[in-house]
């Protein structure tokens, strides 16, 4: 493996779709609880596909897609910091 993450031919190694699920359900869970008001899960049709994401009155947040953007990209897309800044947007 090389040092940027890679296999030895340079490109990146897939991430798995169902670590990208449970990691994007689990910060989707803790960004919806610890906001005010509380979010709710929903599916929203994107791009001819179904996703789910978390809905407050007065935004719509898409935590699965953000931890396939960490997972991807590493400390690029950090979702610490991804649920910090929208709860503080949330909470006001």
């Amino acid at each position: 493996m090389s040092e940027n993450g890679s296999g030895t031919s340079g490109t990146r190694v897939p991430v798995l779709d169902a670590l990208v699920r449970t990691f994007g359900c689990y910060t989707g869970e803790v960004l919806r609880r610890h906001a005010a008001p509380l979010g709710s899960w929903r599916s929203e049709a994107v791009w001819g596909e179904e996703v789910l994401v978390v809905e407050f009155p007065d935004a719509t947040a898409d935590p699965i897609g953000k931890a396939r953007a960490f997972l991807e990209n590493d400390l690029e897309d950090s979702a610490a910091y991804y649920v910090s800044y929208a709860l503080k947007e949330l909470n006001g």
